[in-house]
């Protein structure tokens, strides 16, 4: 992969995102973080859109599995009780006026990454729904919808809650493993008649997630597994369909064809020692309390495997907001997981050579003054296959990339096979990495390291500066 294509590839990925935003109809955004916009109507505009609707029908029918809601066009009190069902409502530029915690004590209320947006905004605890949900309480916040998407209501319950207020549960047919933040955007856009918002609010969400795995290649293509350890006799591992194992695929990794064979269509199932070798992938997570850690390495079971012997684990410690955010994937807590879950994954996956010879050093060397657009002509040449003929087009690459504060190609390890060396190596834009652990070979010629004409003009062609004919 080139340089010069993966610049296309973020220019690309940037005008996407500014032509999401663009086509928006709304004057007022919610910023999650830095990496993910995401549209709120105007109370104008939508007042139009519900007196138009409102011709027809003031509300919607929703199909769920439980039968059918007729929900109310534009509610205002929407009362949650699924857990991070919030996620996706605020996301679609509606704040709950109150939910239940149905999550861990240990996590923080709200979470992390939708404090973030809410800011000073309270939103009310109805406490734990498993402990019970107060009814007397419901009612007096008078509701116009709840929402129990995630909350695995019994028959009984639906009923009584429903005779408070216009209440969803879970889409019919829906994975049982549960929906992907996905799934969960675009049916809570049907239920709120906000389809428009949750099409763009998702399309962001990918743009950036595309953005954060651009920078690591060595994740695609890379297996995975993931574990829970409650005990050092006590561990589950994760099946492919679950929404966590579902967004590690979306970063580019690929869950073991063998380890899907043994697991099915279970979501969890526990660890035997026969299982042991098919948790040889490139990365393992390990979810678990940190002060189990060291005793679960050396443990019989979890020490048997593969990816634990050889050190490619990425543990997850319980209470944290990363674990937080990987239990339970939402369109909010995907900037958390982009920011910290997949540099901790590149990190194992990543390939690391041993420290360069003498002569890898000079095959380095080369490469970094060929393919360098601030480099003196003197010094390149010398290191360019036929570099008369190129030196018009190597004058129109400086100019160019004197845009990006010039570019450049740094070696960070050599692997030199008779005659031709494999480069590993980041590009960066000016004093910034671009991307990073990307590859391309020079070859060995008349006893100096050189780039070949037809790679150097390849490289050139992906940025648009063909070389002379």
């Amino acid at each position: 992969m080139s340089a010069c294509s993966c610049v296309v590839r973020l220019l690309v990925s940037s005008c996407l995102v500014g032509q999401l935003l663009a086509c928006s109809d709304s004057a007022e955004t919610i910023a999650v973080d830095q990496s993910l916009t995401v549209t709120k109507s105007s109370h104008a505009e939508l007042g139009a859109e519900v007196t138009e609707q409102a011709i027809f029908s003031e509300n919607v029918t929703v199909a769920h599995q439980y039968g059918e809601t007729l929900v109310p066009l534009n509610p205002e009190r929407v009362v949650v009780l699924g857990a991070h069902d919030e996620d996706s409502l605020i996301a679609l530029g509606l704040i709950p006026v109150a939910v239940t915690r149905s999550r861990p004590a240990t996590e923080l209320f709200p979470s992390v990454w939708s404090r973030r947006v809410l800011g000073e905004t309270q939103i009310i605890d109805l406490g734990e729904l498993e402990r019970g949900l107060d009814y007397k309480r419901l009612a007096e916040l008078r509701p116009d919808l709840v929402l129990a998407v995630k909350a695995a209501l019994s028959r009984s319950e639906y009923e009584a809650i429903s005779s408070v207020a216009a209440t969803v549960a879970a889409p019919r047919d829906s994975d049982q493993h549960g929906l992907s933040w996905q799934e969960h955007v675009e049916f809570l856009g049907q239920v709120l008649s906000r389809d428009a918002e949750a099409g763009q609010a998702i399309l962001v969400a990918q743009a950036s997630i595309l953005d954060a795995i651009r920078p690591h290649p060595s994740l695609k293509g890379s297996s995975f597994a993931w574990l829970k350890a409650d005990r050092e006799d006590s561990i589950r591992v994760a099946g492919g369909n679950i929404p966590s194992s579902r967004f590690l695929k979306q970063l580019g990794l690929v869950y073991p064809s063998d380890l899907d064979d043994e697991i099915g269509n279970e979501g969890w199932v526990l660890l035997t020692e026969q299982m042991v070798n098919l948790l040889d992938v490139d990365v393992l997570l390990v979810e678990t309390e940190s002060s189990l850690t060291d005793a679960l390495i050396e443990s019989s079971l979890l020490g048997a495997v593969p990816a634990v012997q050889q050190q490619k684990t990425v543990w997850l410690d319980r209470g944290t907001a990363l674990h937080a955010a990987f239990n339970t994937v939402t369109i909010l807590s995907l900037d958390l997981l982009l920011d910290e879950l997949v540099p901790k994954i590149s990190d194992v996956v990543t390939v690391v050579l041993d420290p360069p010879t003498a002569e890898e050093q000079l095959a380095m060397e080369a490469f970094r003054l060929v393919y360098g657009s601030e480099t003196k002509w003197s010094e390149k040449k010398r290191h360019l296959e036929n570099a008369s003929e190129l030196r018009l087009a190597n004058e129109a690459y400086r100019e160019g990339a004197a845009d990006n504060g010039g570019i450049t190609l740094r070696p960070k390890a050599a692997e030199i096979v008779n005659d031709s060396a494999r480069i590993i190596y980041d590009v960066y834009f000016g004093d910034s990495a671009a991307y990073t652990d990307l590859d391309r070979t020079v070859y060995l010629i008349d006893g100096l390291w050189t780039v070949t004409e037809k790679d150097y003009c390849g490289f050139l062609s992906a940025a648009q500066v063909p070389c002379s004919e």
